[in-house]
Protein backbone atom coordinates (compact mmCIF):
# COMPACT_ATOMS: atom_id res chain seq x y z
CA UNK A 1 0.00 0.00 0.00
CA UNK A 2 1.14 3.61 -0.57
CA UNK A 3 1.30 6.89 1.72
CA UNK A 4 -1.98 7.06 1.93
CA UNK A 5 -3.12 3.66 2.66
CA UNK A 6 -4.12 3.02 -1.24
CA UNK A 7 -3.59 -0.23 -3.19
CA UNK A 8 -0.48 0.21 -4.77
CA UNK A 9 0.15 -3.45 -6.03
CA UNK A 10 0.82 -6.64 -5.81
CA UNK A 11 3.93 -8.71 -4.31
CA UNK A 12 4.15 -11.92 -6.09
CA UNK A 13 7.15 -14.80 -6.22
CA UNK A 14 7.01 -17.20 -8.92
CA UNK A 15 8.73 -20.62 -8.73
CA UNK A 16 9.16 -23.20 -11.85
CA UNK A 17 8.18 -25.97 -9.65
CA UNK A 18 4.67 -27.04 -7.60
CA UNK A 19 5.36 -26.67 -4.04
CA UNK A 20 3.45 -26.00 -0.32
CA UNK A 21 4.87 -22.79 1.43
CA UNK A 22 4.83 -23.03 5.21
CA UNK A 23 4.27 -20.86 7.88
CA UNK A 24 8.00 -19.25 8.42
CA UNK A 25 8.22 -19.10 4.52
CA UNK A 26 4.99 -16.95 4.62
CA UNK A 27 6.11 -14.80 7.46
CA UNK A 28 8.97 -14.23 5.08
CA UNK A 29 7.38 -13.29 2.27
CA UNK A 30 5.29 -10.68 4.35
CA UNK A 31 8.47 -9.35 5.70
CA UNK A 32 9.61 -8.77 2.12
CA UNK A 33 6.07 -7.16 1.39
CA UNK A 34 6.42 -4.65 3.76
CA UNK A 35 10.06 -3.71 3.10
CA UNK A 36 8.37 -3.23 -0.42
CA UNK A 37 5.33 -1.13 0.48
CA UNK A 38 7.93 1.11 3.19
CA UNK A 39 10.25 1.63 0.20
CA UNK A 40 7.19 2.44 -2.19
CA UNK A 41 6.00 5.10 0.49
CA UNK A 42 9.53 6.64 1.35
CA UNK A 43 9.63 7.11 -2.38
CA UNK A 44 6.16 8.65 -2.91
CA UNK A 45 6.68 11.00 0.30
CA UNK A 46 10.34 12.17 -1.14
CA UNK A 47 8.49 12.90 -4.83
CA UNK A 48 5.52 14.70 -3.04
CA UNK A 49 8.16 16.45 -0.83
CA UNK A 50 10.25 17.50 -4.04
CA UNK A 51 7.05 18.59 -6.05
CA UNK A 52 6.04 20.93 -2.60
CA UNK A 53 9.39 22.40 -2.47
CA UNK A 54 9.83 22.75 -6.81
CA UNK A 55 6.30 24.36 -6.18
CA UNK A 56 7.43 27.10 -3.48
CA UNK A 57 10.59 27.54 -4.94
CA UNK A 58 9.04 28.63 -8.64
CA UNK A 59 5.73 30.06 -8.00
CA UNK A 60 5.30 33.48 -5.88
CA UNK A 61 3.26 32.71 -3.03
CA UNK A 62 1.40 36.00 -3.10
CA UNK A 63 0.34 35.99 -6.53
CA UNK A 64 0.64 32.17 -7.38
CA UNK A 65 2.52 33.55 -10.29
CA UNK A 66 5.59 31.46 -11.95
CA UNK A 67 8.33 33.06 -11.17
CA UNK A 68 11.20 33.86 -14.15
CA UNK A 69 13.33 30.51 -13.85
CA UNK A 70 9.56 28.55 -14.39
CA UNK A 71 8.54 31.62 -16.93
CA UNK A 72 12.25 31.05 -19.28
CA UNK A 73 11.76 27.45 -18.99
CA UNK A 74 8.08 26.70 -20.31
CA UNK A 75 8.87 29.59 -23.26
CA UNK A 76 12.07 27.32 -24.07
CA UNK A 77 10.21 24.57 -24.53
CA UNK A 78 7.70 26.00 -27.10
CA UNK A 79 10.26 27.39 -28.72
CA UNK A 80 12.68 23.85 -28.62
CA UNK A 81 9.26 22.40 -29.44
CA UNK A 82 9.08 23.95 -32.89
CA UNK A 83 5.25 24.80 -32.39
CA UNK A 84 5.35 28.40 -31.37
CA UNK A 85 4.52 31.24 -33.64
CA UNK A 86 6.19 34.46 -33.81
CA UNK A 87 5.78 35.99 -30.11
CA UNK A 88 5.92 38.98 -28.42
CA UNK A 89 7.37 38.88 -25.25
CA UNK A 90 7.31 41.87 -22.59
CA UNK A 91 8.26 43.38 -19.39
CA UNK A 92 5.76 45.29 -17.97
CA UNK A 93 7.04 47.52 -14.94
CA UNK A 94 4.18 48.62 -12.66
CA UNK A 95 4.92 52.38 -11.52
CA UNK A 96 3.95 53.46 -8.12
CA UNK A 97 3.94 49.89 -6.54
CA UNK A 98 5.87 50.44 -3.73
CA UNK A 99 2.85 53.23 -3.16
CA UNK A 100 0.21 50.75 -3.49
CA UNK A 101 2.22 48.06 -0.82
CA UNK A 102 1.95 50.97 2.07
CA UNK A 103 -1.49 51.78 1.54
CA UNK A 104 -3.02 48.56 0.99
CA UNK A 105 -0.13 46.09 1.73
CA UNK A 106 1.47 43.18 0.61
CA UNK A 107 -1.47 41.10 0.37
CA UNK A 108 -3.71 44.11 -0.96
CA UNK A 109 -1.31 44.60 -3.64
CA UNK A 110 -0.42 41.03 -4.52
CA UNK A 111 -4.29 40.86 -5.32
CA UNK A 112 -3.61 43.86 -8.12
CA UNK A 113 -1.22 42.07 -9.65
CA UNK A 114 -3.92 39.12 -10.10
CA UNK A 115 -6.31 41.23 -11.32
CA UNK A 116 -3.93 42.96 -13.41
CA UNK A 117 -3.07 39.38 -15.63
CA UNK A 118 -6.58 38.74 -15.53
CA UNK A 119 -7.47 41.81 -17.54
CA UNK A 120 -4.14 40.73 -20.04
CA UNK A 121 -5.55 37.14 -20.57
CA UNK A 122 -9.15 38.72 -21.15
CA UNK A 123 -7.92 41.45 -23.18
CA UNK A 124 -4.60 40.45 -25.08
CA UNK A 125 -4.97 36.67 -25.21
CA UNK A 126 -6.06 33.47 -22.87
CA UNK A 127 -2.73 31.76 -23.89
CA UNK A 128 -0.61 34.73 -22.78
CA UNK A 129 1.32 33.40 -20.51
CA UNK A 130 2.44 35.33 -17.77
CA UNK A 131 5.36 35.41 -14.92
CA UNK A 132 6.83 37.73 -11.75
CA UNK A 133 10.29 39.21 -12.32
CA UNK A 134 10.01 41.07 -9.27
CA UNK A 135 7.25 42.15 -7.34
CA UNK A 136 6.65 44.88 -9.49
CA UNK A 137 7.81 43.44 -12.48
CA UNK A 138 5.77 41.22 -14.94
CA UNK A 139 7.01 38.73 -18.10
CA UNK A 140 4.43 38.31 -20.49
CA UNK A 141 4.74 36.01 -23.88
CA UNK A 142 1.78 36.52 -26.58
CA UNK A 143 1.77 34.34 -29.41
CA UNK A 144 0.91 36.72 -32.63
CA UNK A 145 -1.89 35.09 -34.73
CA UNK A 146 -2.98 36.36 -38.13
CA UNK A 147 -4.99 38.80 -36.74
CA UNK A 148 -2.78 41.21 -34.88
CA UNK A 149 0.71 42.95 -35.42
CA UNK A 150 3.14 43.14 -32.88
CA UNK A 151 2.35 46.77 -32.18
CA UNK A 152 -1.57 45.94 -31.79
CA UNK A 153 -0.75 43.24 -29.33
CA UNK A 154 0.96 45.96 -27.18
CA UNK A 155 -1.05 48.52 -27.67
CA UNK A 156 -3.36 45.95 -26.02
CA UNK A 157 -1.87 45.05 -23.53
CA UNK A 158 -1.04 49.29 -22.64
CA UNK A 159 -4.66 49.58 -22.62
CA UNK A 160 -5.40 47.23 -19.69
CA UNK A 161 -3.30 49.56 -17.48
CA UNK A 162 -4.74 52.26 -18.10
CA UNK A 163 -8.48 51.95 -16.51
CA UNK A 164 -8.53 52.08 -12.77
CA UNK A 165 -8.52 48.73 -10.56
CA UNK A 166 -11.26 47.57 -7.61
CA UNK A 167 -10.27 46.62 -4.77
CA UNK A 168 -12.43 46.41 -1.50
CA UNK A 169 -14.66 49.05 -3.00
CA UNK A 170 -12.41 51.72 -3.71
CA UNK A 171 -10.39 51.97 -6.62
CA UNK A 172 -6.65 51.89 -7.61
CA UNK A 173 -4.45 53.26 -10.92
CA UNK A 174 -1.63 51.47 -11.70
CA UNK A 175 0.29 52.77 -15.13
CA UNK A 176 2.53 50.68 -16.66
CA UNK A 177 5.80 51.03 -18.73
CA UNK A 178 5.99 47.99 -21.26
CA UNK A 179 9.34 46.53 -22.55
CA UNK A 180 8.85 44.25 -25.41
CA UNK A 181 11.35 42.27 -28.13
CA UNK A 182 10.03 39.68 -30.69
CA UNK A 183 10.63 35.71 -31.27
CA UNK A 184 12.68 35.33 -33.53
CA UNK A 185 13.29 38.24 -34.95
CA UNK A 186 15.87 39.77 -32.20
CA UNK A 187 16.16 36.33 -30.12
CA UNK A 188 15.44 32.71 -30.52
CA UNK A 189 15.79 31.91 -26.60
CA UNK A 190 13.60 33.36 -23.50
CA UNK A 191 16.94 34.75 -21.86
CA UNK A 192 17.83 36.58 -24.84
CA UNK A 193 13.99 37.78 -25.36
CA UNK A 194 13.60 38.48 -21.83
CA UNK A 195 16.52 40.29 -21.71
CA UNK A 196 16.06 42.66 -24.56
CA UNK A 197 12.35 43.48 -23.67
CA UNK A 198 13.73 44.97 -20.25
CA UNK A 199 16.03 46.74 -21.99
CA UNK A 200 13.84 48.50 -24.63
CA UNK A 201 11.64 49.06 -21.02
CA UNK A 202 14.87 50.53 -19.45
CA UNK A 203 15.64 52.81 -22.69
CA UNK A 204 11.87 54.59 -23.00
CA UNK A 205 10.30 57.89 -21.65
CA UNK A 206 9.65 57.96 -18.29
CA UNK A 207 5.43 58.59 -19.31
CA UNK A 208 3.05 56.25 -17.78
CA UNK A 209 1.04 53.35 -19.93
CA UNK A 210 3.79 53.30 -22.84
CA UNK A 211 5.40 50.71 -24.75
CA UNK A 212 9.03 50.14 -26.59
CA UNK A 213 10.13 47.80 -28.59
CA UNK A 214 13.50 46.47 -28.95
CA UNK A 215 15.57 47.46 -31.81
CA UNK A 216 19.43 46.98 -32.56
CA UNK A 217 21.36 49.75 -30.83
CA UNK A 218 19.03 50.08 -28.20
CA UNK A 219 21.79 48.04 -25.96
CA UNK A 220 24.82 50.36 -26.64
CA UNK A 221 22.69 53.32 -25.83
CA UNK A 222 21.47 51.89 -22.81
CA UNK A 223 24.68 50.73 -21.76
CA UNK A 224 25.95 53.77 -21.72
CA UNK A 225 23.39 55.30 -19.76
CA UNK A 226 24.02 52.70 -17.11
CA UNK A 227 27.67 53.60 -17.24
CA UNK A 228 26.93 56.85 -17.24
CA UNK A 229 24.75 56.16 -13.82
CA UNK A 230 27.72 54.34 -12.32
CA UNK A 231 30.05 57.42 -12.65
CA UNK A 232 27.18 59.80 -11.55
CA UNK A 233 27.36 58.11 -8.48
CA UNK A 234 30.48 57.54 -7.98
CA UNK A 235 31.12 61.22 -8.76
CA UNK A 236 28.61 62.64 -6.09
CA UNK A 237 30.16 60.26 -3.26
CA UNK A 238 33.08 62.17 -4.42
CA UNK A 239 31.72 65.53 -4.63
CA UNK A 240 33.60 65.35 -8.09
CA UNK A 241 31.77 68.84 -9.42
CA UNK A 242 32.42 72.41 -9.93
CA UNK A 243 30.74 75.61 -10.10
CA UNK A 244 30.56 77.84 -12.92
CA UNK A 245 28.52 81.35 -12.58
CA UNK A 246 26.03 83.69 -14.75
CA UNK A 247 25.97 86.97 -13.72
CA UNK A 248 22.86 88.92 -13.88
CA UNK A 249 23.34 92.43 -15.71
CA UNK A 250 21.62 95.89 -15.04
CA UNK A 251 20.34 96.78 -18.34
CA UNK A 252 20.04 100.77 -16.82
CA UNK A 253 23.51 100.89 -15.39
CA UNK A 254 25.61 98.09 -16.86
CA UNK A 255 26.60 97.13 -13.61
CA UNK A 256 26.22 93.39 -12.59
CA UNK A 257 23.51 93.00 -10.13
CA UNK A 258 23.56 88.94 -8.84
CA UNK A 259 25.05 85.93 -10.21
CA UNK A 260 23.61 82.87 -10.53
CA UNK A 261 25.44 79.70 -9.51
CA UNK A 262 25.59 76.49 -12.11
CA UNK A 263 27.16 72.57 -11.58
CA UNK A 264 28.91 71.72 -13.82
CA UNK A 265 30.30 68.03 -13.90
CA UNK A 266 33.24 66.57 -16.52
CA UNK A 267 33.49 62.52 -17.28
CA UNK A 268 36.79 61.15 -17.83
CA UNK A 269 35.13 58.61 -19.89
CA UNK A 270 32.46 61.05 -21.74
CA UNK A 271 34.35 64.61 -21.13
CA UNK A 272 31.73 67.58 -20.21
CA UNK A 273 28.07 66.13 -19.76
CA UNK A 274 25.24 68.49 -19.84
CA UNK A 275 22.91 69.61 -16.77
CA UNK A 276 19.91 68.61 -18.74
CA UNK A 277 21.60 64.94 -18.74
CA UNK A 278 23.04 64.10 -15.58
CA UNK A 279 20.57 66.24 -13.24
CA UNK A 280 17.22 64.65 -14.34
CA UNK A 281 19.74 60.81 -14.32
CA UNK A 282 20.55 61.90 -10.60
CA UNK A 283 16.78 62.01 -10.07
CA UNK A 284 15.92 58.46 -11.20
CA UNK A 285 18.30 56.80 -9.57
CA UNK A 286 17.36 58.53 -6.12
CA UNK A 287 20.36 60.78 -5.60
CA UNK A 288 18.86 64.13 -6.27
CA UNK A 289 19.23 65.39 -2.68
CA UNK A 290 22.64 64.29 -2.35
CA UNK A 291 23.30 66.43 -5.65
CA UNK A 292 21.67 69.13 -4.45
CA UNK A 293 23.89 68.94 -1.02
CA UNK A 294 26.64 69.51 -2.82
CA UNK A 295 25.78 72.15 -4.59
CA UNK A 296 24.75 73.88 -1.36
CA UNK A 297 28.47 73.68 -0.01
CA UNK A 298 30.09 74.59 -3.21
CA UNK A 299 28.24 77.81 -3.54
CA UNK A 300 28.56 78.82 0.67
CA UNK A 301 31.91 77.90 0.61
CA UNK A 302 32.27 79.98 -2.53
CA UNK A 303 30.67 83.09 -1.29
CA UNK A 304 33.30 82.86 2.03
CA UNK A 305 36.05 82.27 0.01
CA UNK A 306 35.39 86.06 -1.75
CA UNK A 307 34.16 87.46 1.46
CA UNK A 308 37.31 86.45 3.13
CA UNK A 309 39.56 88.06 0.16
CA UNK A 310 37.06 91.16 0.68
CA UNK A 311 35.70 91.07 -2.79
CA UNK A 312 32.06 93.02 -3.02
CA UNK A 313 29.48 90.45 -3.95
CA UNK A 314 26.47 90.79 -5.20
CA UNK A 315 23.32 88.17 -4.06
CA UNK A 316 24.20 84.71 -5.11
CA UNK A 317 21.32 82.34 -7.08
CA UNK A 318 21.07 78.63 -6.81
CA UNK A 319 18.34 76.15 -7.96
CA UNK A 320 16.97 73.98 -5.20
CA UNK A 321 15.20 70.76 -6.99
CA UNK A 322 11.89 69.74 -5.34
CA UNK A 323 13.32 66.45 -4.12
CA UNK A 324 15.51 68.20 -2.19
CA UNK A 325 13.22 70.76 -1.04
CA UNK A 326 10.70 67.60 0.24
CA UNK A 327 14.03 65.83 2.09
CA UNK A 328 13.40 66.48 6.12
CA UNK A 329 17.40 67.74 6.23
CA UNK A 330 17.30 70.35 3.78
CA UNK A 331 16.69 73.31 5.63
CA UNK A 332 18.56 72.25 8.74
CA UNK A 333 21.61 71.69 6.16
CA UNK A 334 21.50 74.96 4.31
CA UNK A 335 21.06 76.66 7.88
CA UNK A 336 24.16 74.80 9.14
CA UNK A 337 26.35 75.08 5.88
CA UNK A 338 25.89 78.90 5.98
CA UNK A 339 27.02 79.43 9.94
CA UNK A 340 29.72 76.79 9.69
CA UNK A 341 31.05 79.12 6.39
CA UNK A 342 30.07 82.47 8.50
CA UNK A 343 28.15 83.20 5.17
CA UNK A 344 25.19 85.61 5.78
CA UNK A 345 22.03 84.35 4.63
CA UNK A 346 21.04 87.69 2.81
CA UNK A 347 24.22 86.82 0.35
CA UNK A 348 22.57 83.56 -0.88
CA UNK A 349 18.91 83.37 -3.11
CA UNK A 350 17.46 80.33 -2.94
CA UNK A 351 15.28 79.79 -6.45
CA UNK A 352 12.53 77.20 -6.50
CA UNK A 353 10.38 75.96 -9.16
CA UNK A 354 6.39 76.45 -9.06
CA UNK A 355 6.20 72.79 -9.09
CA UNK A 356 7.98 72.00 -5.87
CA UNK A 357 5.44 73.91 -4.13
CA UNK A 358 2.33 72.38 -5.58
CA UNK A 359 3.86 68.80 -5.50
CA UNK A 360 2.83 69.61 -1.22
CA UNK A 361 0.86 72.30 -0.52
CA UNK A 362 1.38 72.17 2.94
CA UNK A 363 5.00 71.22 3.68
Amino acid sequence: RGPTNHVFGTCCVMDGRPRTVTASERRLLRQIATLIEREVQDREIVVELRETIKHELLLDPATELPLITLFRDRLDRQFHGGKSSVQVVAAVRLKRYDILDSAIGRLGAAQLVRDAVTRIRDSVSQDSFVGLVREDELAVAVAIGDVFSEEQVLAKLVACFRRPFRLGGESFVIPANIGASCYPRVGNNASDLLRRARIALRSQSHENSTYRIYRPGISSRTDNVFRLEVALAQSIERSAFSLAFQPKVSLRSGRIVGAEALLRWRNEEVGQVSPDVFIPLADQIGLSEELGGIVTSLVVKQIAAWNNKGISLPEISMNVSGAQIRGRSFADHLLATLESANVPGRQLNVEITESSLISDIES
